[in-house]
């Protein structure tokens, strides 16, 4: 791209003035196949002359021999891609801010060293499927870009509201490349596909009736209906299956014919008197072709969920999806907003008193006024004790009603929390600790006020468990946790635990707590994690459900029916979480917000915001335990 000044002036001959000269590609014969070289140059081309970039940029072409290069460019940066993936990345002020435009080309001789042409060579083709470019609307001045109204409807990815309920499958659009949600057996195999039904990849398979497979490993509830689907193109057919955990027997199965545009293929089941089974799509049925495979779903036949589209990866403003209203927010642009001395007074949105572990001291966190281009940033540091939770939104306190004080949140008629967060020094994360954007439920305000035993001790007094006197239950919401030293590097954890002193466990997990960013994702930089708790309520026949979010892209789900008691001291099946929501012997549970938490110390952890949404704001927020005991809504 070379700077447009208007007037006569020859092509990039002035790239001083806040004018730079981009190379989003460049590629000489010499580099050999799939190299190319990224360039800024600035500051004119003689002895002040400053350029940044490489010329290692190896990549690999697509089924037809085609690369996508890009690039994201924003005000103070710019972020070179290619086939999707990250590249390299330069943020600083002195990113061009004047207008450019594109220039293809095919120049002989190269420059440098490279030598002069050898005419044997000609003719050199230079093809180009497409050019596109986008504006970031948020970016936008009045009349720039083109409407999007007007050209090709967008495809927005979402939860869609209907009768199915939400996708239990982790990486079902298969966008981490990886193997570790899906056992993939020969010829299947995951493949960077330009023409995928969402996302960038898809599972390709070349059939020959081979009777191999690719399948899934899913927790269900016992004698429950339930839908899977999988989108499908190419040629030949195949056949979706529900097998028992182990394979050795089908519960149900359909076979698929493949054609030229991609179709959905779906399949009713019953799980019966199986807890687990294996879903998946097998070569058994044609001799020859080629099938594509995308965006795989379970769910419950009887299921709900709402129309729900999450925020973008990165929103400057607060911007509340369709139907919801922002009720609580910290952009951290300075720490007004944090209790620093500790003082224990009402009005933070942050306290630093322990509740369960050793308080935040000062030296543990900074504002800090930008971080790779955020402005306002929250840096977590190292905490020099055996466990900090460094942040939250509530404290214990015996002397009010409650128990605590500080802002509390219930899902009301639906709830939406997201965070923007970069990690720092991942080594060191891997053996001192990890990242966390997490909540838990807070104790019931009919507790005696005898601190025996105190507030932040899970005992019967404080989470009784519903309908079983002398139990108690607890639910812990981690919105997102990073270890890399958990087996899987590449992942993040989203889990909900629900606690109780149920003699069968302790503590049960949702099995699919281990969500799968897309190939090559760096923790390093900014991603949004974000979650949508609905709750089981009479409007929606008792179904409630937990999905995660990563960059505004929806992930896997975990659900629940509401309104009953478990039939056993522990929860299980279909009640397994739903205590939050409320039960016929006991009210929804307040719960609140907390940042880090970590054995041995939280690592550098970076937040730029925290935001949350609500259908229903009366409902899903209050300010508790103000001195006197009156609760207040902020």
């Amino acid at each position: 791209m070379i700077p447009d000044h208007g007037g006569e002036k020859q092509c990039g001959s002035d790239t001083g003035n806040g004018a730079m000269e981009i190379d989003i590609m460049e590629h000489l014969t010499r580099f050999g196949p799939y190299r190319y070289n990224i360039a800024l140059h600035w500051d004119g081309y003689g002895k002040d002359h400053k350029t940044r970039g490489t010329d290692c940029i190896y990549v690999q072409a697509d089924k037809d021999g085609f690369i996508t290069p890009g690039v994201l460019w924003t005000p103070g940066s710019i972020i070179f891609y290619c086939n999707g993936k990250e590249l390299w990345r330069w943020e600083d002020p002195r990113v061009s801010n004047v207008t450019s435009y594109f220039i293809f080309e095919v120049t002989t001789g190269g420059w440098g060293d490279n030598g002069p042409v050898d005419d044997r060579q000609l003719p050199a083709d230079y093809l180009i499927d497409y050019v596109r470019a986008w504006q970031r609307k948020d970016l936008a001045s009045a009349g720039s870009g083109r409407d999007a109204e007007a050209g090709k409807p967008l495809t927005v990815r979402g939860t869609q509201a209907g009768m199915t309920g939400p996708n239990l499958m982790a990486d079902s659009s298969f966008e981490s490349m990886g193997t570790r949600a899906f056992t993939l057996e020969t010829p299947f195999r995951v493949v960077a596909d330009p023409q995928a039904h969402s996302g960038k990849v898809d599972v390709q398979a070349t059939l020959s009736r081979s009777g191999k497979r690719m399948y899934s490993r899913v927790s269900v509830w016992t004698n429950t209906d339930y839908v899977s689907k999988i989108w499908l193109k190419g040629s030949g057919a195949g056949n979706l299956f529900v097998a028992s955990d182990d394979l050795s027997r089908r519960l149900a199965a359909t076979n698929a014919t493949a054609t030229s545009d991609w179709q959905e293929i779906g399949l009713l089941w019953n799980s019966g008197a199986h807890a687990r089974v294996a879903i998946g799509f097998q070569d058994d049925v044609s001799a020859a072709g080629t099938l594509y495979l995308d965006d795989f779903y379970t769910g419950v036949r009887e299921g709900r969920t709402i129309a729900f589209v999450a925020p973008p990866a990165y929103d400057p403003q607060p911007h509340a999806p369709p139907g919801f209203s922002l009720i609580f927010d910290d952009e951290f642009t300075d720490a007004s907003t944090i209790d620093v001395n500790n003082t224990q007074k009402d009005g933070y949105k942050w306290y630093v008193k322990g509740m369960w572990f050793p308080s935040t001291s000062p030296s543990m966190y900074a504002i800090l006024p930008s971080y790779k281009g955020a402005i306002g940033v929250l840096e977590i540091k190292d905490a020099p004790v055996s466990m900090s939770w460094d942040f939250s939104t509530t404290f214990f306190d015996d002397s009010v009603p409650e128990g605590y004080r500080g802002t509390v949140f219930l899902p009301g008629k639906g709830i939406y929390y997201e965070a923007r967060i970069a990690c720092e020094n991942l080594a060191h994360i891997n053996t001192n600790g990890w990242a966390a954007f997490w909540s838990g439920t807070m104790p019931i305000s009919t507790r005696p006020r005898n601190m025996t035993p105190p507030p932040w001790s899970m005992s019967v007094e404080n989470m009784p468990m519903p309908g079983w006197p002398g139990k108690w239950e607890a639910i812990e919401n981690d919105i997102m946790e990073y270890n890399p030293s958990w087996g899987h590097p590449q992942q993040f954890d989203s889990t909900i635990h629900d606690w109780s002193s149920g003699t069968e466990n302790g503590n049960i997990g949702n099995f699919n707590s281990v969500v799968y960013p897309p190939a090559g994702t760096d923790y390093t930089q900014w991603h949004t994690y974000g979650q949508l708790w609905i709750p089981a309520t009479a409007e929606n026949g008792w179904h409630g459900y937990r999905q995660v979010y990563f960059d505004g892209v929806p992930q896997q789900a975990i659900c629940w029916i509401g309104n009953q008691i478990s039939e056993t001291s522990q929860p299980s099946g279909s009640y397994l979480f739903s205590m939050c929501d409320g039960t016929p012997k006991s009210p929804a549970l307040w719960r609140n917000l907390m940042l880090g938490g970590a054995m041995g110390g939280t690592s550098n952890t970076f937040l730029d915001y925290v935001r949350v949404y609500a259908i229903d704001p009366q409902a899903s927020v209050k300010t508790a335990g103000k001195r006197g005991g009156v609760a207040t809504r902020p």
